[in-house]
């Protein structure tokens, strides 16, 4: 009994076992397999007995079918600053991040798309913006809307523009060129989408923002059924800044020996914004059609005309990059009229620039242009970090352009008397809005 229970033993440890899973599946380019793909396995044994013979066994087969599993993100832009008039632009990536292409769905809310729904405006001054860029027409899909554009989408390089996010069923609507249009968006792939909304003109500092959801569905595909992603949501919040402001403050220095009198101008930037070039300085001056921005200063009068200019006649601009001269050129004007009307200014070239002194002056100007705050077409560069008031000594210290010129003292009865010769300067420039609008003293807000 003894022997042939070790017999036995022996037999039984001589056997060999060899274990393998067979799988069968395909990887589609995305690194999933794709939904309505089978996937069989088995499990197989191969073995010897004590005597070397071999055998071999297998499992049953299990077999699965990958299904749809939609997935998406939205990542909102980072956020601009904007000034009041301007057109903002959001911008929304929507990924699809599941196992399939799919069509993106775009709505206000987590709940399925309505016929009224839009982007969420929220902020501050959200009660400032209105839907759209504020144009006349969009051409959209389905043709020439007369509408502005509210919303875009970057779809393989092409921006296709719409008139509401999903407020009809035709193409002119965002969300139904997505979903019944647009090529399906492939997994690991995605499009961009823009919101637009203009600010008002009297839009006051403060901030706004946007907010969209959006949603992925998966056609069915063989045994695998359709399927719609949960909604997910992005918003892009901005800030509304003053616009720019042209900071003047004004010196008087009387030489000693000879009475003469020399004036500077100082101006200077302190907002967020550049000076917008204007085409009606260049029209008031006679530039040729070139655009720019301006000071300007009435030379002083004493007993009803302008007073001689002297030294020479010799009129001096400097400029500061540090506090936001842009690099472009500074050209020196004058006029000969009481009026300083457009048609009586005549260039008297770069600085140092020689003037008559026969007191036939009336004004005389910096005729700024062809500077890159940013872009072109920009003067006078943002320079919020040097903080200057109008009429403000502080504008000095912080001079991005300095006009100066020299007088002859006044003469005759009432020459001793404080205050007989006074003059203020002026500067115009243009705001940020669409539509050109010239800042300056003394002139109306949104003057065209």
């Amino acid at each position: 009994m003894i022997r042939q229970r070790l017999l036995s033993l022996t037999a039984t440890a001589a056997i060999v076992l060899q274990f393998a899973i067979v799988p069968a599946s395909v990887d589609a380019a995305n690194g999933h397999d794709d939904p309505g793909t089978t996937i069989t396995n088995s499990a197989s044994a191969t073995y010897k007995d004590g005597s070397g013979n071999s055998y071999n066994t297998t499992s049953n087969t299990v077999t699965v079918t990958v299904q749809n599993a939609p997935s998406l993100t939205v990542t909102a832009g980072t956020g601009t600053t904007y000034a009041p008039g301007q057109v903002v632009t959001d911008s929304f990536v929507l990924a699809n991040t599941g196992n399939y292409q799919g069509d993106f769905q775009v709505s206000d809310s987590a709940a399925a798309p309505t016929s009224s729904s839009d982007a969420v405006i929220a902020g501050s001054d959200a009660s400032s913006a209105t839907l759209g860029n504020g144009a006349s027409t969009c051409t959209t899909p389905a043709g020439s809307q007369s509408a502005p554009c509210k919303y875009a989408a970057l779809v393989g390089g092409t921006t296709y523009y719409f008139t509401s996010l999903d407020a009809t069923s035709t193409d002119t609507s965002l969300d139904h060129w997505l979903a019944n249009t647009a090529t399906p968006t492939a997994a690991g792939s995605s499009i961009t989408v823009y919101v637009y909304y203009t600010m008002a003109s009297s839009t006051t500092p403060g901030a706004v923002s946007s907010q969209i959801y959006a949603s992925v569905t998966y056609a069915a595909v063989g045994s695998a059924p359709a399927e719609t992603s949960a909604y997910a949501n992005g918003t892009e919040s901005n800030t509304i800044a003053a616009d720019a402001r042209l900071d003047l403050y004004k010196t008087s220095s009387q030489d000693s020996s000879t009475g003469d009198i020399t004036y500077t101008i100082s101006a200077h930037n302190a907002q967020a914004f550049a000076a917008k070039d204007l085409q009606s300085v260049g029209t008031l001056l006679g530039t040729g059609g070139v655009k720019g921005v301006a000071i300007t200063d009435a030379v002083p009068q004493f007993g009803g005309s302008p007073l001689h200019l002297s030294n020479s006649g010799t009129v001096t601009v400097t400029t500061n990059n540090t506090y936001g001269w842009g690099g472009g050129t500074a050209s020196i004007y004058y006029s000969t009229s009481a009026t300083g009307a457009s048609g009586s200014w005549v260039s008297a070239g770069a600085s140092p620039a020689t003037l008559p002194t026969n007191g036939t002056v009336y004004y005389i100007a910096v005729f700024m242009h062809g500077g890159t705050c940013g872009s072109a077409g920009f003067e006078l560069c943002a320079d919020s970090g040097h903080a200057t008031s109008p009429g403000n000594v502080n504008v000095a210290s912080a001079a991005a352009v300095q006009l100066s010129f020299t007088i002859v003292q006044p003469t005759g009865t009432g020459a001793g008397v404080a205050g007989s010769v006074k003059n203020g300067a002026n500067g115009l420039i243009g705001d940020n809005q669409p539509t050109e609008h010239i800042l300056g003293g003394n002139i109306p807000g949104l003057t065209t």
